[in-house]
């Protein structure tokens, strides 16, 4: 789940620059894994948090226009969005175990990767691609058209830190690096990695079925009959998506 904030930088500015606030994002503040900081919020909800951040950027504005009207100035409504202040309070508030780990100035999600690790997987030469990017599918995509064999996205997971997380991943298999980003580990293995080892938030796998078809068909030398299985496989299963839904937020 995401909100989108303004940044610390379009405060005191005239324009408002949006971005995506996760809940990774709080889980880094709180120096915390974010399946650990995901247990904590369940006990009472993401929502309540950003009611509460919502509160707070109002009782913010309320001081405000009083101030200004104890000092004679013009006084001007502003719409009201809470800032990243705002929501590092309102967790601390509702998380106040947990408060004293947050430090004085917390880093804002600019600072932060959260994005996807993902997998690909050539059924030709045996070779798995273990990249990360910040969107759900763009960059999996437009490698999976411009290569010159078939193929297979097998996972993407999500990550508060997709780049620290792609690093782990390479240097876990480094042995195994045949070039740049890609291992000849085993696929069973490089899988088994990034789900036990990796602290994600959500996955998204391979339909299993026409993963097996698919390296089936690789294995006897039939490249028609791979990308014909991997075509079927997205029309009947839809790949691609956030492993988490999103909410948009103001000047943090």
């Amino acid at each position: 789940m995401t909100r989108d904030t303004k940044t610390e930088a379009d405060k005191n500015g005239s324009a408002e620059q949006f971005i995506n606030v996760e809940l990774a994002d709080l889980a880094v503040t709180f120096g915390l894994p974010a399946k650990r900081f995901q247990e904590e919020l369940a006990k009472f909800g993401w929502g309540m948090i950003l009611d509460e951040a919502n509160r707070l950027a109002h009782m913010d504005e309320f001081d405000r226009m009083t101030e200004l009207r104890k000092q004679n100035k013009e006084r001007v409504r502003q719409d009201v969005h809470p800032t990243w202040a705002h929501l590092v309070q309102a967790a601390k508030e509702f998380l106040p175990h947990l408060a004293s780990r947050v430090p004085g100035t917390p880093t804002t999600p600019p600072d932060r990767l959260t994005g996807y690790v993902y997998v690909l997987f050539d059924g030709i030469t045996g070779l798995s691609k273990i990249g990360h990017t910040k969107t759900a599918g763009r960059r999996q995509r437009a490698q999976m058209g411009g290569h010159g064999s078939p193929i297979v996205n097998v996972v993407n997971v999500k990550v508060a830190d997709c780049l620290a997380a792609e690093t782990q991943c390479h240097e876990h298999f480094a042995q195994y690096r045949t070039n740049g980003e890609w291992f000849s580990a085993q696929l069973e293995e490089i899988i088994q990695y990034v789900d036990t080892e990796l602290d994600w938030l959500g996955a998204d796998y391979e339909n299993q079925e026409t993963l097996e078809h698919y390296i089936h068909h690789c294995q006897s030398g039939n490249r028609e009959e791979a990308k014909a299985v991997l075509r079927k496989g997205r029309s009947r299963h839809s790949r691609f998506k956030p492993t988490s839904g999103g909410q948009a937020w103001g000047d943090i």
